[in-house]
């Protein structure tokens, strides 16, 4: 596929610490914290009058710093009074920290908190299908408007504070007025200043004229910005990596020229830095066209993609063929692992909930009994960790292994270790069905090969180059929407990238297969997850070309891909196992 931008959206780590920095260097949260001291006692004091207990809904709470900050205004104007503070937040890493929040502060005894793992519009569908229309006496949107399709009421009584907070349409973000649709937001981010949202959507309050609207200043610093090679520069741009790895200074270099800057900065004449005033409307409503509708990867919607995954192990034979191979192979492919050693050293890399990862440590406890394990984990989704964790915590006979996990991607791992110059040495590397998602392969084949000791294998595991998927990337690549997010590798590929290393491996094969046909079944849903997971395409049925979509399918249904079985049309699904032994 050509190489286009993407949405920082995409690049979930580079978003969180573009956004840290933001907060860093500007004064957003301070405003917010100033409001709430000075304004917010007066507009929640008539909400708990004769109620015994309030409802709360806060919709985008991220890790729950400012609603902490809301609900202790609610505890002193009114003392006692329970508080049933609901929260909408669709980041698993978020709503840890969220808790992780209220663990360590007190005071909250009187507040039972429930979160809902969804976006506020997978929230409204819940809502609107399961007929429970609970009214709430204060909702707070904070920053939340951007990432929305369109506002709504149907939850506020009379005497509600709606507290909704984005971005004044000042001069500010000017930039936004001047590159929309030049930039690769759509889906998951729209450019919605204060004067279009207010007054679009005032119509839908039953008293207009009892909107105020609040202004509080604040103003970021940019100085990095202008300066060539500057990290936090680069970070502040939110310019994310496109994926010919080329910045958006090459593609719009007036936008970050600094006679483009001037148009909305004032420069303050401290140090050299200059500032962009950024007036932090607070507002009660907000409304925006929806973008256009694309094909998006299938990684950009992580509820939805591990509901399509966990739904692929269902209907696949994947699990049960890779336990095959530890249960007949890798017995004797870690024989001599660890030979007068006093600890064996494992890392897995992109382990997800740990399955496959407590078979193959079973395997090493058996064949060296009472040896230490020491067991690193590079897994960068939390929900995947705590899965992992929750399932060590069930599983017996694991006192002599030690778990370490890291947060991070493997190319974040790799930054890691050169950077603090920890080279360890691993007796076993296992990367299971995971090489599909780094950014180099031959990079990162590099890097683990040379992490292993002496006599110490590497377990690769991914799609066989005769199976359905390799017919599928060859031909429909192109067409797909994967970008940097997802590449089409296969073992074949792996294999050709080891003998130009010159580097020793053996290979197994693994006979699998999935049955897909739920997908030829019109409005099944389970069909539309499995095609979706496919083709990494997010609704593929609903976005993609009708042209691309009967190709697929059509293909599909052939013997480069599937066969039929019983009636079922069963997918070609096979892998390959490669093992690298460190010469």
């Amino acid at each position: 596929m050509a190489s286009v931008m993407k949405s920082l959206y995409l690049d979930k780590s580079r978003y969180v610490e573009a956004f840290r920095l933001y907060i860093k260097t500007s004064t957003e949260h301070q405003s917010m914290l100033q409001f709430i001291n000075t304004k917010l006692p007066e507009i929640i004091s008539s909400i708990g009058n004769e109620k015994s207990s309030l409802n709360i809904l806060g919709i985008g709470s991220g890790s729950g710093e400012i609603d902490l900050q809301i609900i202790s205004k609610l505890q002193v104007s009114h003392p006692d009074t329970e508080v049933n503070n609901d929260i909408v937040e669709p980041s698993d890493e978020q709503t840890i920290k969220y808790k992780e929040r209220i663990g360590k502060q007190s005071g909250f005894d009187n507040v039972t908190f429930s979160w809902y793992k969804k976006t506020c519009q997978e929230y409204e569908s819940q809502v609107t299908n399961d007929k429970q229309n609970k009214k709430y006496d204060l909702i707070h949107m904070i920053q939340v408007f951007t990432e929305t399709k369109q506002s709504h009421c149907s939850s506020m009584p009379l005497n509600t504070s709606f507290l909704p907070v984005t971005v004044a349409g000042s001069r500010a973000w000017w930039l936004w007025r001047y590159y929309p649709g030049r930039l690769p937001l759509y889906v998951f981010f729209m450019y919605v200043p204060q004067e279009k949202s207010f007054d679009v959507s005032l119509g839908m309050f039953r008293h207009p004229d009892h909107v105020p609207d609040y202004e509080v200043r604040l103003v970021a610093t940019e100085v990095e910005l202008l300066l060539a090679g500057d990290d936090a520069g680069k970070v502040l741009r939110r310019g994310g990596r496109t994926s010919n790895k080329h910045s958006r200074r090459k593609y719009f270099p007036s936008l970050y020229n600094k006679s483009a800057l001037a148009a909305t900065n004032a420069n303050r004449g401290t140090a050299g830095r200059e500032f962009s005033d950024i007036p932090g409307g607070y507002l009660y409503s907000c409304e925006s066209e929806e973008m256009e509708a694309t094909m998006r990867s299938l990684l950009s919607d992580n509820s939805r993609y591990v509901e399509a995954f966990r739904l692929f192990l269902k209907n696949s034979t994947e699990h049960q063929c890779m336990q095959d191979f530890i249960n007949t192979k890798l017995p004797e492919i870690i024989s001599s692992l660890g030979i007068e050693k006093p600890a064996i050293d494992v890392l897995g890399i992109g382990s997800g909930s740990g399955e496959i990862d407590l078979q193959m440590i079973s395997k090493i406890q058996v064949r060296y009994p009472g040896i230490q394990v020491n067991n690193n984990i590079v897994e960068p989704s939390p929900e995947q960790i705590l899965s992992y964790k929750e399932r060590v915590a069930k599983a017996p006979g694991l006192d002599n292994v030690l778990f370490t996990w890291h947060k991070k991607t493997s190319h974040e791992f790799e930054i890691h270790v050169n950077e603090t110059k920890q080279h360890k040495k691993y007796d076993f590397i296992h990367m299971i069905q995971m090489l599909y998602y780094v950014k180099d392969v031959s990079a990162t084949l590099k890097f683990v090969s040379s992490c292993l000791s002496p006599n110490g294998k590497l377990l690769i595991i991914l799609v066989s180059g005769n199976s359905g998927w390799s017919h599928l990337w060859k031909k429909y690549g192109s067409h797909l929407p994967l970008n940097d997010l997802c590449l089409y590798v296969t073992a074949s590929d792996i294999q050709n990238e080891l003998s130009s290393m010159r580097a020793k491996f053996q290979s197994y094969d693994l006979h699998s297969e999935m049955d897909i046909t739920e997908c030829f079944v019109d409005g099944d849903r389970n069909g539309e997850l499995l095609l979706d997971f496919l083709t990494e395409t997010c609704e593929f049925k609903k976005y993609a070309p009708s042209d691309l979509r009967d190709q697929i399918l059509h293909d599909l249904k052939s013997p480069e891909c599937s066969s039929t079985k019983d009636g079922k049309i069963v997918f070609n699904n096979n892998l390959s196992v490669i093992v690298v032994e460190n010469q």
